[in-house]
Parts: C-alpha cells; sequence; structure tokens
C-alpha cells in the first residue's frame, strides 16, 4: 500500500507574506489583503493614510473574495507599461497573481485569508516604541541607564527587534507596572 502525504507550511514576517502573495502593502489604496480597506492619499507626503479604525473595528470592511480578485490580478500582472502597472497595482492593491492561488481549486486555500497576520510588524514594534518614548518622555526611565543598558544588550548581526529588548531593559519592579 503506497500512501502520498502533502503537508503545507509556509509563514514569513508581513514584507515576506506580502512578497509571496504579490500584495502591494500599505503602499497601495487598497493596502490590505484581507478586506477592502481604503486609504486616503495625501499628496503632500506622497503616502496612502488609513483613517477610521475605531469605527471599522466595530463596523469592519467588507472581506476580499479571492475569486474576484484574480481577475484584477491577473490584469496587474499582465501589464507591460511601467507606468500604467504601477497605478493599476497601487488602485487594486496587488502586484499580479502569486503562485499559491493555485491551492485554492486544488485544497481551498485562500491566499487572501489564510496567511497568518505578522504580529512583529504590525503590532508590537509599534507599541513597544510608542511606549518606550512615552517612558523616555515622561522620566519613567532614565535615559542614561536606558543607553547604558542598550549598549549592553547582545544584539544579533541580523535584524533587530525592538520588542526583544524591552524586558531586558527594565527593572523587574517596573515591568510590574506596566503588565
Amino acid at each position: 500500500m503506497i500512501m502520498r502525504h502533502l503537508l503545507l507550511l509556509w509563514t514569513g514576517d508581513h514584507p515576506a507574506q506580502c512578497e509571496v502573495c504579490k500584495s502591494k502593502s500599505s503602499g497601495g489604496k487598497k493596502g490590505c489583503r484581507r478586506c477592502k480597506l481604503e486609504g486616503v492619499y495625501l499628496p503632500d507626503q506622497r503616502h496612502y493614510y488609513y483613517t477610521r479604525f475605531r469605527e471599522h473595528y466595530r463596523f469592519p470592511w467588507e472581506k476580499r473574495d479571492l475569486k474576484d480578485e484574480i481577475p484584477k490580478m491577473t490584469e496587474v500582472e499582465q501589464e507591460e507599461r511601467k507606468t500604467v502597472f504601477e497605478n493599476l497595482s497601487r488602485e487594486i492593491g496587488f502586484l499580479g497573481v502569486s503562485l499559491l492561488h493555485r491551492l485554492n481549486a486544488l485544497y481551498g486555500f485562500d491566499v487572501l485569508q489564510d496567511l497568518v497576520f505578522d504580529a512583529m510588524h504590525l503590532v508590537s514594534l509599534n507599541i513597544v516604541k510608542r511606549r518606550v518614548q512615552y517612558w523616555l518622555s515622561n522620566g519613567i526611565l532614565d535615559k542614561e541607564e536606558f543607553g547604558e543598558r542598550l549598549k549592553r544588550m547582545p544584539w544579533s548581526k541580523g535584524t533587530v527587534y525592538v520588542a526583544c529588548f524591552v524586558f531586558y531593559l527594565l527593572q523587574p519592579k517596573q515591568v510590574q507596572v506596566y503588565l
């Protein structure tokens, strides 16, 4: 008896997921691969700003449907003119068709909805950065001691994540206050 198995497991940080899914991320009008969130363009900053998060927490944006998005992804992928490609990709939020979309017909895998959220890029960095800035600006942390502890931190040779050193920097009594 011969049995065949197919085990699919892949994850990555937010930039890697955007690359594999061929999504534009926050660089486009529709910056979320999961929903139809639309940004407001700020011409002086040349950036899309996503508003009304509190409102959409209670009343979420409509979810994207892979079957509706594939024709748009295909259109972008087949576009040969660079400026038209850039405008289309910015407008719909995708850079083309991901190879993972083929798994939908075979296994029901939805590349838009079934990949995990990247908590480090989407939550931790922003929250930790703001907390540390708040603690430093309000004198809760001593800036000199913070700097000294930061110098003693055994940094890796790869990318440094802010979230990894916060508890190392704080005294145990300070950690208890903010947990």
